[in-house]
């Protein structure tokens, strides 16, 4: 890997800090962060969909660096800023980390298959930082804001769900003969790691839901106890 690529991630990170410091009074920092994954995820996509319809290598090396500095970076990141909450993402950055390195080295067995589940995979997760972006920007005291956000996590799940399932599923019955172990291991993990993703986004779903249902009542019925006394006035 040519490790000058992960010189490219502070810079930008650097520069989207920068520039949410002065957009935003709070959460810049996280902002910033959310501006540099959804940059990673969307320069993926873009080289990786490139590579499977074109084939050049010059594509899948330059695709490789850039995956593999990225999960560098936000691994180191993670570490030096002691983030205990994000750990899990250590273990899936190693592990996507160990999958697209045996792509390179042996793409002819099974790594074209592999790679378009990670594109696919990375596609999903477009989304994501969205409904992030929104939950950090919007103010959810307001009740008008909360539905706008449970708008865009109802399209997330159904975005997120269609690709991480169907779509990946359809994928592994129509290659799976073609895989070796290690890709096999890969791709299951892929797969179910995206199924649970998937159960915690509609469970986060259900409970604004139900968050917005209650504050509904709730007006309503003080409305309704403002009407009777309006009557008996």
């Amino acid at each position: 890997m040519n490790f000058l690529y992960i010189y490219i991630w502070p810079v930008i990170y650097s520069f989207y800090k920068y520039l949410t410091i002065n957009l935003y009074e709070k959460n810049s920092l996280k902002i910033a962060r959310n501006f540099l994954s959804i940059t990673h995820t969307g320069v993926f996509c873009i080289l990786s969909s490139l590579f499977l319809l074109t084939n050049k290598k010059t594509l899948l090396d330059i695709l490789m660096n850039h995956f593999k500095s990225y999960n560098i970076w936000d691994s180191y990141f993670i570490i030096i800023h002691n983030k205990n909450n994000e750990f899990g993402y250590l273990i899936h950055h190693f592990i996507a980390f160990m999958g697209i390195n045996a792509i390179q080295n042996s793409y002819n067995k099974g790594g074209y298959l592999t790679l378009l589940a990670i594109t696919v995979a990375e596609y999903s997760n477009l989304a994501t930082p969205i409904v992030y972006h929104l939950h950090k920007t919007l103010d959810l005291k307001n009740v008008n804001n909360k539905k706008k956000l449970l708008k865009a996590k109802r399209n997330q799940i159904v975005w997120y769900g269609l690709l991480r399932g169907p779509v990946l599923l359809t994928i592994f019955m129509l290659g799976y003969k073609k895989l070796t172990f290690s890709y096999f291991g890969a791709y299951l993990f892929l797969y179910f790691v995206g199924l649970w993703w998937l159960h915690k986004q509609y469970k986060g779903f259900i409970r604004d839901k139900l968050e917005i249902l209650s504050i509904k009542n709730k007006i309503l019925t003080e409305n309704k106890k403002l009407e009777a006394q309006e009557k008996e006035q």
